[in-house]
């Protein structure tokens, strides 16, 4: 465990990694030249947690004029859908995140991605940018986030998360990614 606990880390000069944002730390957000948040709880987290904690809402953030992109992660399993309710593949919703970060970061901003605790749905889809900005495996950019953010913590499924959008990247890049969809597809149909 880490020394010292920390609410938040800036891991590079777009993207900044913590818990769940009280409306007390607005003005150190704005210090930080935050311009999005990526809200990875359930929305009922943190509905709960602004009428228990003062936390931020999407309006608060609006009120701030600071974007908001929810990607809703389930805690401890990480579960992520990609279907649509259709049962079609769609984009997946971790690179529509990516997509935002970068939309952010091209407005010269930087994006608080959240949690509840800045653990471990965070920090997977900070490694995800990471994978995105720099071409980096799972394990580099995991490693990169754990040596600046010592508290955070990935288990399996996130392992699986990181893998799964590595072979998105790399088949976006290499021209598969029809081909990808479709195998995807095929794979879910089988379960």
């Amino acid at each position: 465990m880490p020394q010292k606990w920390v609410w938040y880390t800036r891991i590079d000069d777009t993207i900044i990694v913590g818990a769940m944002p009280f409306k007390s730390m607005i003005e150190d957000l704005k210090g930080e030249n935050v311009g999005g948040i990526v809200c990875c709880v359930e929305e009922f987290e943190w509905r709960y947690g602004s009428s228990l904690y003062d936390v931020m809402t999407p309006k608060d953030w609006a009120a701030e004029n600071i974007r908001f992109h929810h990607i809703p992660i389930e805690d401890f399993t990480g579960y992520l859908p990609t279907m649509d309710l259709s049962g079609q593949i769609e984009r997946p919703k971790v690179h529509k995140a990516i997509n935002f970060i970068d939309e952010v970061a091209g407005e010269g901003k930087s994006v608080y991605i959240h949690c509840k605790a800045g653990r471990t749905r965070s920090v997977t889809i900070a490694a995800s940018y990471l994978m995105h900005k720099y071409d980096y495996f799972p394990n580099v950019a995991w490693e990169l986030v754990k040596k600046l953010r010592p508290q955070a913590r990935i288990y399996s499924p996130q392992w699986r998360m990181l893998n799964e959008y590595r072979r998105y990247l790399d088949a976006e890049k290499s021209g598969r990614l029809e081909r990808f969809d479709v195998l995807k597809s095929e794979s879910s149909s089988l379960d």
